[in-house]
Protein backbone atom coordinates (compact mmCIF):
# COMPACT_ATOMS: atom_id res chain seq x y z
CA UNK A 1 0.00 0.00 0.00
CA UNK A 2 3.09 2.39 1.03
CA UNK A 3 4.39 1.46 -2.18
CA UNK A 4 1.32 2.46 -4.06
CA UNK A 5 1.04 5.66 -2.47
CA UNK A 6 4.32 6.86 -2.96
CA UNK A 7 4.00 5.34 -7.09
CA UNK A 8 0.70 7.22 -7.03
CA UNK A 9 2.66 10.53 -5.81
CA UNK A 10 5.53 10.32 -8.33
CA UNK A 11 3.21 10.49 -11.46
CA UNK A 12 1.56 12.93 -10.09
CA UNK A 13 5.09 14.47 -10.22
CA UNK A 14 5.77 13.95 -13.38
CA UNK A 15 2.57 14.80 -14.81
CA UNK A 16 2.99 18.31 -13.05
CA UNK A 17 6.50 18.80 -14.33
CA UNK A 18 5.23 17.96 -17.96
CA UNK A 19 2.36 20.72 -17.60
CA UNK A 20 4.83 23.12 -16.00
CA UNK A 21 7.12 22.62 -18.73
CA UNK A 22 4.57 22.88 -21.54
CA UNK A 23 2.93 26.01 -20.24
CA UNK A 24 6.18 27.64 -19.22
CA UNK A 25 6.75 26.81 -23.64
CA UNK A 26 3.64 28.37 -24.69
CA UNK A 27 4.31 31.25 -22.29
CA UNK A 28 7.75 31.77 -24.21
CA UNK A 29 6.04 31.33 -27.84
CA UNK A 30 5.94 34.95 -29.05
CA UNK A 31 3.86 36.00 -32.34
CA UNK A 32 5.57 36.41 -35.37
CA UNK A 33 7.26 40.03 -35.84
CA UNK A 34 5.26 42.45 -38.46
CA UNK A 35 7.78 43.02 -41.76
CA UNK A 36 8.01 46.97 -42.07
CA UNK A 37 9.48 47.94 -45.15
CA UNK A 38 9.91 51.92 -45.44
CA UNK A 39 11.99 53.29 -48.31
CA UNK A 40 12.10 57.06 -49.15
CA UNK A 41 13.11 58.64 -52.46
CA UNK A 42 11.48 55.90 -54.64
CA UNK A 43 10.59 56.81 -58.10
CA UNK A 44 7.18 56.15 -58.28
CA UNK A 45 5.95 55.95 -62.51
CA UNK A 46 2.31 56.02 -63.70
CA UNK A 47 0.15 56.33 -66.87
CA UNK A 48 -3.47 57.29 -66.86
CA UNK A 49 -5.80 57.53 -69.41
CA UNK A 50 -9.02 59.65 -68.93
CA UNK A 51 -12.71 60.12 -70.77
CA UNK A 52 -14.97 62.85 -70.05
CA UNK A 53 -18.96 61.71 -69.83
CA UNK A 54 -20.35 65.07 -69.87
CA UNK A 55 -19.79 67.57 -72.06
CA UNK A 56 -17.09 70.25 -71.63
CA UNK A 57 -16.08 73.25 -73.35
CA UNK A 58 -12.24 73.54 -74.07
CA UNK A 59 -9.56 71.18 -74.16
CA UNK A 60 -9.42 67.94 -72.32
CA UNK A 61 -6.17 68.18 -70.72
CA UNK A 62 -7.50 71.48 -68.98
CA UNK A 63 -9.31 70.12 -65.98
CA UNK A 64 -12.99 71.49 -65.49
CA UNK A 65 -16.40 70.67 -64.36
CA UNK A 66 -17.39 66.91 -65.26
CA UNK A 67 -18.08 63.70 -65.06
CA UNK A 68 -15.17 60.63 -66.37
CA UNK A 69 -13.64 57.30 -66.43
CA UNK A 70 -9.97 57.02 -65.60
CA UNK A 71 -7.59 54.07 -66.15
CA UNK A 72 -4.56 53.97 -64.16
CA UNK A 73 -1.18 52.19 -63.49
CA UNK A 74 1.23 52.61 -60.97
CA UNK A 75 4.20 50.90 -59.75
CA UNK A 76 7.51 51.31 -57.33
CA UNK A 77 10.03 49.24 -55.86
CA UNK A 78 12.04 49.79 -52.76
CA UNK A 79 14.02 48.23 -49.84
CA UNK A 80 14.82 48.07 -46.26
CA UNK A 81 16.20 46.16 -43.26
CA UNK A 82 15.46 45.15 -39.82
CA UNK A 83 17.34 44.31 -36.94
CA UNK A 84 15.21 41.50 -34.82
CA UNK A 85 15.95 41.52 -31.49
CA UNK A 86 16.46 38.17 -29.65
CA UNK A 87 13.23 39.06 -27.47
CA UNK A 88 11.31 39.25 -30.67
CA UNK A 89 9.04 36.77 -32.18
CA UNK A 90 10.50 35.13 -35.45
CA UNK A 91 9.38 36.66 -39.20
CA UNK A 92 7.52 33.50 -41.42
CA UNK A 93 6.58 34.21 -45.23
CA UNK A 94 6.84 32.19 -48.00
CA UNK A 95 7.10 28.84 -45.86
CA UNK A 96 10.57 29.96 -44.41
CA UNK A 97 10.88 31.47 -40.62
CA UNK A 98 13.25 33.50 -40.16
CA UNK A 99 14.44 33.79 -36.36
CA UNK A 100 15.38 36.55 -34.08
CA UNK A 101 18.95 37.80 -33.82
CA UNK A 102 19.58 38.92 -37.18
CA UNK A 103 19.05 41.72 -39.45
CA UNK A 104 16.86 40.76 -42.57
CA UNK A 105 17.18 42.82 -45.99
CA UNK A 106 13.97 43.40 -47.75
CA UNK A 107 12.56 44.05 -51.09
CA UNK A 108 9.00 44.86 -52.55
CA UNK A 109 7.42 45.55 -55.47
CA UNK A 110 4.38 47.26 -55.96
CA UNK A 111 2.04 47.18 -58.26
CA UNK A 112 -1.30 49.11 -58.86
CA UNK A 113 -4.17 49.17 -61.57
CA UNK A 114 -7.49 50.54 -61.32
CA UNK A 115 -10.71 51.64 -63.05
CA UNK A 116 -12.11 55.43 -61.08
CA UNK A 117 -15.28 56.82 -61.61
CA UNK A 118 -14.78 60.42 -61.34
CA UNK A 119 -16.30 63.79 -60.83
CA UNK A 120 -14.82 66.83 -60.71
CA UNK A 121 -16.65 70.78 -60.02
CA UNK A 122 -15.56 74.35 -60.03
CA UNK A 123 -16.62 77.10 -58.31
CA UNK A 124 -16.54 80.56 -58.90
CA UNK A 125 -14.06 81.90 -61.55
CA UNK A 126 -13.49 78.46 -62.31
CA UNK A 127 -9.96 78.75 -60.32
CA UNK A 128 -10.43 76.33 -57.41
CA UNK A 129 -12.01 72.76 -57.60
CA UNK A 130 -13.00 69.76 -55.76
CA UNK A 131 -13.14 65.97 -57.18
CA UNK A 132 -14.58 63.09 -55.48
CA UNK A 133 -13.40 59.25 -56.83
CA UNK A 134 -14.96 55.63 -56.53
CA UNK A 135 -14.30 52.49 -58.62
CA UNK A 136 -12.10 49.12 -58.59
CA UNK A 137 -8.24 48.16 -57.92
CA UNK A 138 -6.02 45.30 -58.40
CA UNK A 139 -2.67 45.58 -55.88
CA UNK A 140 -0.11 43.32 -56.32
CA UNK A 141 2.65 42.99 -53.57
CA UNK A 142 6.20 41.32 -54.50
CA UNK A 143 8.46 40.76 -51.39
CA UNK A 144 11.63 39.52 -50.73
CA UNK A 145 12.84 38.18 -47.27
CA UNK A 146 16.89 37.55 -47.10
CA UNK A 147 19.33 37.16 -44.20
CA UNK A 148 22.88 36.04 -44.31
CA UNK A 149 21.87 32.19 -44.79
CA UNK A 150 18.03 32.20 -46.13
CA UNK A 151 15.63 33.81 -48.84
CA UNK A 152 11.98 33.53 -49.48
CA UNK A 153 9.43 35.49 -51.75
CA UNK A 154 6.17 35.72 -51.51
CA UNK A 155 3.46 37.55 -53.89
CA UNK A 156 0.15 38.65 -52.91
CA UNK A 157 -2.53 39.74 -54.95
CA UNK A 158 -6.08 41.62 -54.19
CA UNK A 159 -8.98 43.12 -56.12
CA UNK A 160 -11.24 46.06 -54.44
CA UNK A 161 -12.82 48.59 -53.94
CA UNK A 162 -11.09 51.86 -54.28
CA UNK A 163 -12.10 55.45 -52.90
CA UNK A 164 -10.96 59.23 -53.06
CA UNK A 165 -11.20 62.69 -52.55
CA UNK A 166 -8.69 65.75 -54.03
CA UNK A 167 -8.79 69.39 -54.64
CA UNK A 168 -7.01 71.01 -57.42
CA UNK A 169 -6.19 74.86 -58.15
CA UNK A 170 -6.16 76.21 -61.99
CA UNK A 171 -3.17 78.23 -62.53
CA UNK A 172 -4.20 79.06 -65.85
CA UNK A 173 -5.80 76.97 -68.50
CA UNK A 174 -3.79 73.72 -68.52
CA UNK A 175 -1.58 74.49 -65.75
CA UNK A 176 -2.40 73.22 -62.43
CA UNK A 177 -1.56 71.84 -58.88
CA UNK A 178 -3.39 69.19 -57.58
CA UNK A 179 -4.04 67.25 -53.96
CA UNK A 180 -4.97 63.65 -54.08
CA UNK A 181 -6.00 61.06 -51.17
CA UNK A 182 -7.31 57.33 -52.44
CA UNK A 183 -7.80 54.35 -50.50
CA UNK A 184 -8.00 50.87 -51.37
CA UNK A 185 -9.63 47.82 -49.35
CA UNK A 186 -9.78 44.11 -50.05
CA UNK A 187 -9.75 40.73 -48.50
CA UNK A 188 -11.48 39.01 -45.42
CA UNK A 189 -10.18 39.58 -41.87
CA UNK A 190 -7.96 37.14 -41.82
CA UNK A 191 -6.23 37.74 -45.29
CA UNK A 192 -7.04 41.92 -46.47
CA UNK A 193 -5.24 44.07 -48.24
CA UNK A 194 -4.82 47.78 -47.61
CA UNK A 195 -3.43 50.65 -49.53
CA UNK A 196 -3.05 54.29 -49.73
CA UNK A 197 -1.56 57.06 -51.18
CA UNK A 198 -1.39 60.93 -50.80
CA UNK A 199 -0.30 62.90 -54.27
CA UNK A 200 1.02 66.74 -54.36
CA UNK A 201 1.80 67.54 -58.07
CA UNK A 202 1.80 69.93 -60.50
CA UNK A 203 0.36 69.10 -64.30
CA UNK A 204 1.00 71.09 -67.23
CA UNK A 205 -1.01 70.06 -70.67
CA UNK A 206 0.69 69.53 -73.83
CA UNK A 207 -1.91 70.33 -76.76
CA UNK A 208 -5.94 69.20 -76.13
CA UNK A 209 -4.70 65.28 -74.92
CA UNK A 210 -1.69 65.05 -73.46
CA UNK A 211 -0.98 65.82 -69.39
CA UNK A 212 3.01 65.82 -67.92
CA UNK A 213 2.52 65.43 -64.11
CA UNK A 214 4.83 65.50 -61.64
CA UNK A 215 4.99 66.17 -57.81
CA UNK A 216 5.30 64.18 -54.84
CA UNK A 217 3.52 60.96 -53.27
CA UNK A 218 3.20 58.44 -50.14
CA UNK A 219 1.88 54.68 -50.81
CA UNK A 220 1.19 52.63 -48.28
CA UNK A 221 0.12 49.50 -48.12
CA UNK A 222 -0.97 46.83 -45.55
CA UNK A 223 -1.77 43.21 -45.81
CA UNK A 224 -3.77 41.28 -42.75
CA UNK A 225 -3.00 37.53 -42.82
CA UNK A 226 -3.07 34.27 -40.86
CA UNK A 227 -2.03 35.10 -37.24
CA UNK A 228 0.53 32.50 -37.31
CA UNK A 229 2.24 34.33 -40.29
CA UNK A 230 4.10 37.86 -40.37
CA UNK A 231 2.16 40.79 -41.20
CA UNK A 232 3.46 43.28 -43.72
CA UNK A 233 3.25 46.79 -43.82
CA UNK A 234 5.07 49.01 -46.31
CA UNK A 235 5.88 52.25 -47.03
CA UNK A 236 7.32 54.14 -50.24
CA UNK A 237 7.67 57.52 -50.76
CA UNK A 238 9.17 60.55 -53.38
CA UNK A 239 9.00 61.69 -56.84
CA UNK A 240 5.99 60.89 -59.15
CA UNK A 241 5.72 61.02 -62.34
CA UNK A 242 2.60 60.42 -64.66
CA UNK A 243 1.90 60.61 -68.09
CA UNK A 244 -1.76 61.30 -68.87
CA UNK A 245 -3.76 61.39 -71.44
CA UNK A 246 -7.18 63.06 -71.40
CA UNK A 247 -10.30 62.73 -74.15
Amino acid sequence: MKRSIIGALGALGALGALVGLTLAGCATTLPPTTIAVSDSGVFQPSVRVGWSISKVPGAPSDPQSSHGIEIGAMRASGDDTQGLAASQGPVRIGGTEFDPGQTLRYEVDLTYYDVTYRFRRFFGDGSFGIEALAGLAHAILDLTVSSATQRASESRSSTGIQGGVGGIWRLRPGTSLQARYTWFGSGDYDDSTTASSVEFSAAQALGRNIVVRGGYAVTKAKSERDYSLSRIEVELSGPLLRLELQF
